[in-house]
């Protein structure tokens, strides 16, 4: 089982670790040792949200297995020197975008991340004349803040948005029912990620690693499926007929 959802980061960064005996394994192992979700706020959210920071995380996350790992009997390597995360960008980029971008915009965009503390660095190892910084991650996957907290943001967008034109395509439902429904269906959201979707991924974590699935599509994917709970379907069944929109729901 993993450790719980991380709310401040706390130290990771300055951990810097480098054990003696065998510097690299390190680089395969810390993975264990950190959080499987950290909440995180909509601006360091941003930060991550960056085009190029949200190639290094996820490239991170996904990690690489290597002949080291093969015959250690490790799991894939999840810490990269700056260079490697160059060249994987590189490797991912068009010819046109790779002729603009260089080893020190990587470092540039590291920097943003170990502010944010979104990366650490996971350890100094000493390869030929270089202290060479190994970059890993502070978390498998960040959630924004509070589940709770973010859906009633886009609770009192819907509702702001949209409830003067449900009122006119709906004259017989009062306002105050539809600001109702709306404020059931982010409630029925909100349990549906703290006491379903959540617990899931904990349980099942190790199957997702060994699977190499992405956790953030994966939660992206399970939180649709979850709607078919019987109480949220209902409330979005009455959305549709609401919105007027020529889907069969019976």
């Amino acid at each position: 089982m993993h450790s719980q959802i991380n709310n401040s980061g706390s130290n990771l960064k300055d951990k810097n670790v480098i054990q003696p005996s065998n510097p690299k394994r390190i680089l395969y192992t810390y993975w264990e040792t950190i959080p499987l979700t950290k909440k995180i706020n909509f601006l360091t959210n941003k930060i991550g949200s960056q085009p190029v920071r949200k190639f290094l995380l996820s490239y991170i996350r996904q990690g690489k297995e290597d002949e080291y790992s093969k015959t250690n009997n490790l799991r894939r390597r999840h810490a990269f020197t700056a260079h490697e995360l160059y060249t994987a960008y590189k490797e991912e980029m068009t010819n046109q975008q790779n002729n603009k971008f260089t080893v020190q915009n990587i470092h540039f965009h590291l920097k943003k991340l170990l502010e944010a503390d979104l990366v650490y660095i996971v350890a100094l190892i000493v390869e030929g004349n270089h202290r060479v910084k190994y970059y890993g991650r502070s978390a498998k996957m960040t959630v924004v803040q509070d589940v709770e907290e973010l859906y009633k943001q886009e609770q009192k967008i819907a509702i702001d948005t949209f409830t003067k034109l449900l009122t006119k395509l709906n004259p017989n439902v009062s306002e105050g029912e539809i600001i109702r429904i709306l404020n059931k269906t982010f409630e029925a959201k909100t349990n549906l990620m703290k006491n379903i979707i959540f617990p899931w991924l904990e349980e099942y974590y190790d199957l997702t690693y060994d699977s190499n699935v992405d956790l953030n599509h994966l939660s992206e994917y399970l939180s649709g499926l979850s709607t078919i709970d019987t109480g949220t379907i209902q409330l979005l069944k009455t959305q549709v007929r609401m919105f007027k929109l020529p889907i069969n729901i019976d």
